[in-house]
């Protein structure tokens, strides 16, 4: 449950354009990198990292050394939960990376201090998709 997908409220049966063209300030304050909650009711990318994190920290807590954990998420989740992960705000991902293609992935190298990196966005096998 909190691996899900963002929650875009009223916007949730709408196409990208029908969004820009119903919600022309709001889709203005996302280019501009605000992080904002969707279809009015629905939750910002700081309401999905709080929802994802705990779940990234129960996974990543008892690793050793070595160690992995597979967290499988939709693309805004994963990208939020980066985000937070590696100190950027949402617009700063939303500005810098690239969107989260279907079966791709993130991978987060954390150390001993408990910092996390990105070594890996958008990775999949084969070529991502245009």
């Amino acid at each position: 449950e909190r691996l899900v997908e963002i929650d875009t409220g009223q916007w949730s049966t709408m196409l990208h354009r029908e969004v820009h063209d119903a919600y022309p300030e709001e889709s203005a304050a996302l280019a501009r990198g605000e992080d904002i909650p969707r279809g009015v009711h629905g939750e910002s990318m700081a309401d999905v990292a709080a929802r994802v994190r705990p779940a990234f920290d129960e996974a990543t807590a008892p690793l050793a050394a070595g160690e992995s954990a597979l967290l499988v998420m939709h693309g805004a989740a994963m990208r939020a939960l980066a985000a937070d992960a590696v100190c950027l705000t949402h617009g700063q991902v939303a500005h810098t990376f690239t969107a989260i293609g279907n079966c791709r992935w993130i991978v987060l190298v954390g150390d001993d201090s408990g910092s996390w990196r990105v070594e890996q966005w958008n990775a999949g096998a084969g070529a991502a998709a245009p």
